[in-house]
C-alpha cells in the first residue's frame, strides 16, 4: 500500500517498479519510465480484493482500491482501453523509445518500439 503513487494528495495506481528504499516510481529498462502504470496495477487491485475477502474490514485496503479505480476511470482512453504508462504529473499517456526518449504520441515511436511492446492495454473485465 505504501507504493501506491500519490500526486497532490490524491492516490492513483502503482508504478511498474519502485525504488527499494524510497518506494517511489523508478526506471527499469530504458523504455520503462517512472509512471503510473495501468497493466501492472490491475494485478495489484486483484491482490488487494483477494485480501478484502479475508479481511473485509481493512479500511486502508478498501480506500486504496477505491482510489485506484477512480484513477483508472479518469485516465481511460476514449476506446475503453488504457495506456500502459501515464505521466506522473499531468496524467497523459506516455511512450518511450529504446533510448529512453519519451513522447506523448505513440506514432512518434520507432516502428520496433511502436509494435513490439504493449503500450495500449485492455482492462480485465473483473477490474472496473
Amino acid at each position: 500500500l505504501d507504493t501506491q503513487i500519490e500526486t497532490d494528495g490524491v492516490k492513483g495506481v502503482w508504478a511498474q517498479q519502485h525504488d527499494h528504499k524510497t518506494l517511489k516510481p523508478t526506471w527499469a529498462r530504458s523504455y520503462e519510465m517512472p509512471a503510473y502504470v495501468s497493466r501492472e496495477s490491475f494485478g495489484v487491485i486483484r491482490l488487494l480484493r483477494n485480501h478484502l475477502k479475508r479481511y473485509p474490514k481493512d479500511l486502508r485496503v478498501f480506500v486504496s482500491i477505491d482510489a485506484a479505480l477512480d484513477f483508472l476511470r479518469k485516465v481511460r482512453l476514449p476506446d475503453g482501453r488504457f495506456a500502459r504508462y501515464y505521466h506522473l504529473e499531468n496524467l497523459r499517456p506516455i511512450f518511450a523509445n529504446r533510448d529512453g526518449t519519451i513522447t506523448y504520441d505513440i506514432d512518434d515511436l520507432l516502428p520496433e518500439r511502436r509494435n513490439g511492446y504493449g503500450w495500449i492495454v485492455e482492462c480485465p473485465p473483473d477490474i472496473l
